[in-house]
């Protein structure tokens, strides 16, 4: 509908999702910064390339059953949707930076996980509590601010290390099929820059990318443990039938 009809995004949509992700985003925009950002992520979510992520998504999944296994030994009650959750966040870390973000190794000892659930926890408050509560609206959203700066520098840093990687081995734009989403991202834009310009990542493109990378997360995470979560228990329940 708001393609074909360019329809205007509800201003609803910027209150709940930019505070959590930045303006500026794929979710919230339109016109021309939407088709930029758009043309950013695109690559990424074709058929083909999703498909040859199967292997690095697998290791993952696998990891995941090994945890599962582990806890159905042991017999006790454990809540599903936190370790889908973690399994979610490193299959995002690994079809977007090449490995995983060591969610399910090190659960809340790892830096994304902590601050991921710092940040939307902090963000969940904000939403809940009443508008006139200034004083718990305000040490929320700073709270929120500060996980989402600390997010930041962590995801910063693989994104200039996968930059270096990317511009020193001059990956070929051929190979499309089989790169992973940051150098999708990255390989437009050094293609695009003269020589003498991509010693550094232009802070724009950086603030773009790190957009994208939120997206990702809250977009992602969120949506798949859900659906995870509902598909594990209506089939549990259908077996159960049977």
């Amino acid at each position: 509908m708001t393609v074909s009809r360019n329809h205007e995004k509800h201003v609803a949509e910027k209150e709940a999702i930019d505070p959590l992700i930045g303006e500026g985003n794929i979710v919230t925009s339109e016109g021309a910064r939407w088709k930029k950002m758009h043309k950013m992520l695109a690559p990424a979510f074709s058929i083909t390339h999703v498909t040859n992520m199967r292997a690095m998504i697998a290791e993952n999944v696998m990891e995941f059953r090994t945890i599962l296994a582990g806890l159905a030994e042991t017999g006790e009650a454990f809540e599903l949707e936190k370790y889908v959750e973690r399994l979610t966040l490193d299959v995002i870390g690994t079809t977007t930076f090449g490995h995983s973000l060591d969610a399910q190794a090190m659960g809340h000892n790892s830096s994304v996980m902590r601050h991921w659930e710092d940040m939307t926890r902090a963000n969940m408050q904000t939403r809940e509590s009443w508008r006139i509560d200034v004083v718990r609206n305000y040490m929320a959203t700073k709270r929120r601010d500060e996980a989402k700066r600390k997010l930041d520098t962590v995801l910063t840093e693989l994104i200039e290390k996968r930059f270096d990687y990317v511009r020193q081995n001059e990956v070929s734009l051929e190979k499309r099929k089989d790169s992973i989403i940051i150098d999708l991202i990255l390989r437009e834009y050094l293609q695009e820059t003269p020589q003498k310009s991509q010693q550094c990542l232009d802070p724009a493109l950086l603030e773009d990318v790190l957009l994208q990378m939120r997206a990702l997360l809250v977009g992602g995470t969120g949506t798949t443990t859900d659906t995870v979560c509902f598909t594990y228990m209506l089939l549990s329940s259908l077996a159960g039938v049977v």
